[in-house]
C-alpha cells in the first residue's frame, strides 16, 4: 500500500473498497455542502479549540500565513490534535476547468516540500510530496506526503475533491508508526466523500 501512487489508479481504489468498520458515522459538513464516514469514535475538534490552535501555528510561522482549516476530526480518546486526524479545508477560489483536471497529473509538486519548510523551518526538518494522481470518475485528486516535524515521522494521504465551486481538500495525517493501521481506513474515509448534487462537477 506504500506504493500505491505509481500503481494505477483503479487498483488502489478496487483495494479501497468495503465497509469502514463495523460501526461507522455518516458526517455532513453543511458549509462545504459534503458528506463522508467516519469510523465509530471520532468526533470533530471543538471550534474554539481549532480556532485557537490556528492563531497559534500563524503566529509561530517564519512566514505569514492563514490557516483556513473549517473541520478537524480524530479520535475521542485521545488529547486534541493527537495523530490521527483530519482536516477538511475548503479551496473554492475558482471552478477547474475539464481540460485543467487532466493535466492534474502533469504538475510538479517536488519544489513544494522545500517551500512548506520556509514557513516553519525549526518545526519542518524534511517534507517529501509525492506524485499528483487524478480520478476523472470520481473527480478526486490524490497524492501522499511524508514529513518530519519535531523529529516525528508522520505519513500524509492528500485528497482534493473537485467541484462546481472549485475544491475541497482533505489531509488524513498520521505517524509513521500508525501507517498499517491507519492508512487503509483512510483511503476508505476519503473515497466515500461525496458532494451534495448541487455542487458535484459537471463537465464543461
Amino acid at each position: 500500500m506504500k506504493t500505491f501512487m505509481t500503481a494505477k489508479l483503479p487498483l488502489f481504489l478496487l483495494l479501497a473498497v468495503g465497509p469502514l468498520t463495523a460501526r461507522a458515522e455518516t458526517i455532513h459538513l453543511e458549509a462545504e455542502r459534503m458528506t463522508f464516514v467516519l469510523p465509530d469514535g471520532w468526533v470533530e475538534i471543538p471550534e474554539e479549540i481549532r480556532i485557537q490552535r490556528m492563531a497559534e501555528i500563524e503566529k509561530s510561522l517564519a512566514k505569514p500565513k492563514t490557516l483556513k482549516y473549517t473541520h478537524v476530526f480524530q479520535p475521542s480518546n485521545v488529547d486534541w490534535f493527537s495523530y490521527p486526524y483530519i482536516i477538511v479545508e475548503p479551496q473554492n477560489e475558482r471552478r477547474f476547468s475539464e481540460a485543467e483536471l487532466h493535466t492534474i497529473p502533469a504538475v510538479d509538486l517536488s519544489k513544494m516540500g522545500d517551500r512548506a519548510k520556509e514557513y516553519d523551518p525549526k518545526v519542518l526538518s524534511s517534507v517529501s510530496i509525492g506524485k499528483l494522481v487524478y480520478d476523472p470518475v470520481s473527480r478526486k485528486a490524490w497524492t501522499q506526503s511524508k514529513i518530519t516535524a519535531n523529529g516525528l515521522n508522520v505519513e500524509a494521504l492528500m485528497m482534493m475533491q473537485i467541484t462546481q465551486l472549485g475544491a475541497i481538500n482533505f489531509g488524513f495525517y498520521q505517524t509513521a508508526e500508525q501507517f498499517e493501521e491507519w492508512f487503509p481506513v483512510f483511503m476508505k474515509i476519503a473515497t466515500s466523500v461525496t458532494p451534495d448534487p448541487e455542487i458535484a462537477y459537471r463537465p464543461d
